[in-house]
């Protein structure tokens, strides 16, 4: 092994502390979004919660950091050319269901997106498409009949179906 410095519990606590103080700025700001009326509707209460369990997990490893004997040539490195190509295409695959979304709604989205990432992740056909399929369904009946949220349905299905 090439003399690449050991990563050291130090180390472990300086980007730990960073990141924890990231998610104390982010929590700070949440704490000034609204939380309804009464306490727990608005929009607030997502990000505070998200913000402190940020900061009570960074603060938890910033503590009690691992004491790890790693150097930083076995981990780190930038991937080869295969796997920075399917890094590329989970990016890719990401921002198209952002795109698409709109488009095909949630459910459809969904399912393509699993059994393009499935298939991207090397699971077999039948698994991918088997995911593809339950998956959304159930975040469905979840959301939309358990929690009564609503879900977008796609403005090519609603072109189609309601028109």
């Amino acid at each position: 092994m090439e003399g690449h410095p050991t990563i050291t519990k130090g180390h472990v606590r300086i980007a730990s502390g960073i990141l924890t103080t990231i998610g104390a700025i982010y929590a700070y700001r949440a704490f000034h979004l609204s939380l309804g009326d009464p306490p727990g509707t608005g929009v607030g209460i997502t990000p505070i919660a998200i913000g402190v369990l940020w900061v009570a997990f960074g603060l938890y490893v910033t503590l009690r950091a691992p004491n790890i004997q790693v150097r930083d040539g076995e981990v780190g490195s930038w991937p080869g050319r295969e796997m920075t190509r399917r890094l590329l295409l989970a990016i890719g695959l990401c921002l198209g269901f952002i795109v698409v979304l709109p488009f095909l709604g949630m459910v459809v989205t969904s399912g393509l997106f699993l059994v393009l990432i499935g298939r991207l992740a090397g699971a077999p056909w039948g698994k991918s498409l088997l995911a593809s399929i339950v998956l959304p369904m159930v975040f469905w009946l979840i959301f939309v009949k358990l929690l009564q949220v609503s879900l977008p349905e796609g403005s090519l299905f609603e072109f189609v179906f309601r028109s």
